[in-house]
């Protein structure tokens, strides 16, 4: 009986260090409008992708923590708590760094005070430290429901990363305790939908370090591919909605899988990436996508699928370095980055538009378009060919993903995308509820008192609104 009410009984206890407010550092005053210029240029290349990584850098170097297991950013709390979203914020910069690492980008960056920081040096104390129960950085057990078991699916990408680049940058008593926090994930209750993912890639790692996996591994997949709808999109679970998760998590991670666990329904995961950027890259415009659907402040990684396609059809490189450079160059200029971190919003803060689990750390998938762009070695085809010009910029188009039940339409001269739902979620709700709507004084105070957010899910404009379009985002008007 305890058992089931603890989740509801959660939503009213107080999040830890609620309240704690993070000061940004001095040193964003110059670097944030130097970055800024930096994109501001035609075309961005190999260098300026450099540039933007280094900025990151200088943020965790900035927040990281003493313990080195976690980098707490400033921002505004979700219902976690400080120490999983100060794990947030080393966990989701660390795949970007092992690719860095072991792509041959380089193993240390300069930062803007002379002092060198060293990736691999930085990852595995890291990690070390946040695995072992007696260290002052020990991220805890997995629990049931646990957000730390999503982390954990990004803690076992970069374990695998690194140390298929250098198999002996773990000691064995470090792998051990890797081995002994992570398998938790499979002791306890997860989330539906995506979830499946994590517990996923952390089979696929404990079986790449002798642990047979096998059947939990192929159970899993099974389950996910249960989700498929078509055209390359997955449903976020058993009759579940369709968003960007699609690009930021689904076939991110289902990339992943496909390389280190390469004799696995590969062709399966080849063919739903090629249907899904067939017709996904169409969503893009030089001002922004169609955005909808929960978690829009991940929108920097929106390109990472393009980017990953051109592992397998190099072709389609011209396009996805526009698709990259536009996301990066749109949303930076507009606010998207300050302070060391991306901003908790679409443009600039707006932590109406949050969900209520997300945090200060949370915002950093927005990096797994860069992490994907650095999968490729400065010597690739995908870094020597030049920036090409999406599908908007050549001419009108009208493209129909009928299993997706998605219209995507573009208009050349306004440089405007819109994404049309053939049937629309939510339909049976009244007019106002696809309003967005913000907190008033009373819920932010309400916040103050309880100290946990309070903010509106805002369900039915996220995901039941007819059409969505590239230059008005949700939230900004009331049109459908």
């Amino acid at each position: 009986m305890i058992k089931k009410i603890q989740p509801i009984l959660k939503k009213f206890y107080p999040v830890q260090s609620f309240s704690l407010d993070v000061e940004i550092d001095n040193r964003f005053s110059t670097l944030d409008s130097e970055l800024k210029q930096q994109l501001s240029q035609t075309h961005l290349q190999l260098e300026d992708y450099y540039n933007v990584l280094n900025y990151f850098i200088e943020g965790i170097d900035a927040y990281k923590l003493a313990e080195k297991s976690g980098v707490l950013y400033p921002g505004v709390a979700g219902t976690r708590g400080v120490g999983v979203e100060a794990f947030e914020g080393f966990a989701r910069t660390a795949p970007t760094l092992a690719l860095f690492l072991s792509k041959g980008h380089g193993e240390s960056v300069t930062l803007n005070n002379g002092k060198k920081f060293n990736i691999n040096s930085h990852l595995v104390d890291g990690i070390s430290s946040g695995v072992d129960p007696n260290s002052e950085g020990y991220w805890g057990k997995i629990q049931d429901l646990d957000q730390r078991a999503v982390e954990a699916g990004d803690i076992a990408l970069t374990t695998m990363l690194l140390t298929e680049n250098k198999p002996d940058c773990f000691n064995q008593q470090q792998l051990h305790l890797i081995y002994q926090w992570i398998d938790d994930i499979n002791n306890v209750e997860l989330y539906g939908g995506n979830w499946v993912l994590f517990r996923l890639m952390v089979n696929v790692f404990l079986h790449s370090h002798c642990q047979n996996r096998q059947l939990k591994i192929e159970q899993d997949f099974a389950k996910f591919k249960s989700f498929y709808r078509g055209n390359g999109w997955f449903g976020d679970g058993e009759n579940g909605l369709l968003d960007y998760y699609n690009a930021w998590q689904m076939h991110y991670y289902l990339f992943w899988f496909n390389k280190f666990y390469p004799d696995h329904e590969a062709d399966f995961i080849r063919q739903a990436l090629k249907e899904f950027t067939d017709g996904y890259q169409y969503f893009f415009a030089a001002e922004g996508i169609p955005i909808f659907g929960r978690s829009a402040m991940y929108r920097y990684a929106a390109p990472a699928p393009l980017v990953l396609q051109c592992e397998y059809d190099p072709s389609t490189a011209p396009v996805a370095r526009r698709a990259l450079e536009v996301i990066w160059q749109h949303f930076t200029l507009n606010g998207g980055i300050k302070g060391g971190n991306f901003t908790q919003g679409y443009y600039g803060n707006h932590p109406d538009l949050m969900e209520n689990y997300s945090g200060r750390g949370s915002v950093l998938w927005s990096i797994r378009s860069l992490t994907t762009a650095f999968f490729f070695p400065p010597d690739s085809h995908f870094w020597q060919v030049e920036p090409g010009k999406l599908p908007i910029e050549t001419g009108d188009y009208a493209i129909s993903l009928d299993k997706a039940q998605l219209l995507v339409e573009g208009d050349n001269k306004a440089g405007v995308t819109k994404v049309t739902q053939l049937h629309p979620p939510f339909q049976n709700l009244r007019s106002e509820s696809k309003k967005f709507a913000s907190r008033g004084i009373l819920l932010k105070l309400a916040e103050t008192l309880l100290r946990r957010p309070l903010r509106k899910e805002n369900l039915a404009v996220k995901y039941g609104r007819k059409t969505y379009y590239s230059d008005r985002p949700f939230y900004n008007h009331d049109i459908d």
